[in-house]
C-alpha cells in the first residue's frame, strides 16, 4: 500500500487562503497543511488550527515574501522585508547562514508558541532547496526531530517522502477546461501512489481569493481552482476510492 500525504501550502497567508485550505481538509482529501509564521493571517489560521485539532500542521519556513520575525537580518532583507524569490535564488550562497537559521529558528519556535506542534517542515517557494540553504534546514529537522519536504545529498538522515510531485498544472484552469495531458499527468501520478511500499508527498495551494491575496500572490484563481479540485473532482474520488493507497500525514510518517 501506498502512503499519500497531500499537503497544503501557505497556511496563514490570507484569510481566504486559510478557510480555503480548511474546506479542502474537512471536504477534500488534504491530509496536512504548513503554515507561515510570519503571514498576514497567521492568528486567524492558529484560531482555525484550534477549531480542528485533527488537521496535521508543519511550518512553512520563508525567506521570500513579507517581514522577518527578527530585527537587523541585514543579509537576507532589505528595508524591512524579505528579498523576493529571485534574488534568493540568485544569492543563497552569499546569505548568512547563521541569520537564515535564526530566523526559521524563531519561525518554529513562533508556531509551537502559539500551541501547535509542528508536524513536519518545509519552505515558502521550496527555498530549502537550495544550496547552502539546505544544510540549515537539515540542521533545524535534525534539531526539533522534524521530518522533511523532500530530500539532498546528506538528508538520509531525516525522515521524507520517497517522492513528491507539485499538483499545480491540475489547477491552472477549471476542471471542465483541463485537457488530456493534465488528464495523462494524473494518471501517471496515479501509478506512482499505488506502488506500495512508497511514500509521495502531493504539493497543492488550495485557497479562496480575496482582496489581501491579490496584494500579496500572482497565484490567485489557481487556489480556487485547486480547492474545488481537492473537494469534488475524478481525481480526489479516485484517491478516496482506492485501496491500494493510505492518505497519511507526515506525522505518521514511517521510514
Amino acid at each position: 500500500m501506498g502512503q499519500v500525504i497531500i499537503n497544503a501550502d501557505d497556511f496563514g497567508l490570507t484569510n481566504g487562503v486559510n478557510y480555503g485550505i480548511i474546506d479542502s481538509f474537512l471536504y477534500g482529501i488534504t491530509t496536512s497543511t504548513t503554515l507561515l509564521a510570519n503571514g498576514a493571517a497567521f492568528d486567524h489560521a492558529v484560531e482555525l488550527a484550534s477549531e480542528h485539532p485533527d488537521l496535521e500542521i508543519g511550518v512553512h519556513l520563508n525567506l521570500t515574501l513579507g517581514k522577518p520575525l527578527l530585527p537587523d537580518a541585514d543579509s537576507i532583507s532589505a528595508n524591512g522585508r524579505f528579498h523576493t524569490r529571485e534574488y534568493v535564488q540568485q544569492h543563497a550562497a552569499s546569505l548568512d547562514l547563521d541569520e537564515v537559521y535564526a530566523e526559521w529558528h524563531a519561525q518554529i519556535e513562533k508556531v509551537r508558541k502559539a500551541g501547535i506542534k509542528p508536524s513536519h517542515l518545509d519552505s515558502h517557494h521550496h527555498v530549502h532547496m537550495l544550496e547552502p540553504l539546505n544544510k540549515v534546514i537539515l540542521s533545524l529537522a535534525i534539531q526539533h526531530d522534524l521530518p522533511i519536504r523532500d530530500h539532498f545529498e546528506g538528508s538520509h538522515g531525516v525522515l521524507h517522502t520517497d517522492r513528491q510531485f507539485d499538483l499545480g498544472f491540475a489547477a491552472e484552469k477549471p476542471q471542465a477546461e483541463l485537457g488530456m495531458s493534465v488528464m495523462e499527468k494524473l494518471d501517471d501520478i496515479m501509478a506512482v501512489l499505488e506502488k506500495a511500499d512508497t511514500s509521495v508527498e502531493l504539493i497543492v495551494h488550495p485557497g479562496y481569493v480575496d482582496a489581501s491575496l491579490e496584494r500579496v500572490s500572482s497565484l490567485q484563481k489557481d487556489r480556487a481552482y485547486m480547492a474545488e479540485f481537492l473537494m469534488n473532482s475524478d481525481f480526489a474520488d479516485r484517491i478516496r476510492e482506492d485501496e491500494a493507497i493510505q492518505l497519511i500525514s507526515y506525522a505518521e510518517l514511517k521510514e
